[in-house]
């Protein structure tokens, strides 16, 4: 279990730096522009505002009808690519999570399967 909370800590602290990263970038990149006074008016609203649409993929489409709106393609495509990495971060982070828990109750489980002399496939009570 240890190892599993090793993995998800190390997956969300790189979560956590790639938006404190991009949200500098949008930012920085976004000053003067409508949606950069609206969403990314500093660089915690900006965090927050990756968290909720980007990484919750909540209300995304306020975010990309806006992005889309001001014709900023390069934020659109930005703001679709951290999607992605997002929901693969974090689907990984559960698989993890599931596997680690089937492991170990298999690793406890085995030796009551193997005392009782119960073949393979069947399961103790």
């Amino acid at each position: 279990i240890v190892t599993a909370f090793r993995a998800v800590f190390f997956a969300l602290l790189l979560l956590l730096a790639s938006h404190y990263t991009l949200a500098i970038a949008f930012h920085v990149t976004l000053q003067g522009q409508e949606a950069g006074t609206e969403m990314f008016s500093s660089v915690i609203a900006s965090m927050q505002t990756l968290f909720i649409h980007c990484t919750l993929l909540d209300e995304v489409l306020q975010l990309v009808n806006q992005l889309w709106k001001e014709e900023l393609w390069f934020h659109l495509v930005s703001v679709y690519f951290v999607m992605f990495i997002n929901a693969i971060t974090l689907m990984n982070i559960l698989v993890g999570i599931v596997v680690e828990v089937i492991s170990t109750v298999a690793m406890a489980e085995r030796p009551c399967l193997q005392s009782r002399g119960i073949p393979s496939g069947t399961t103790c009570d």
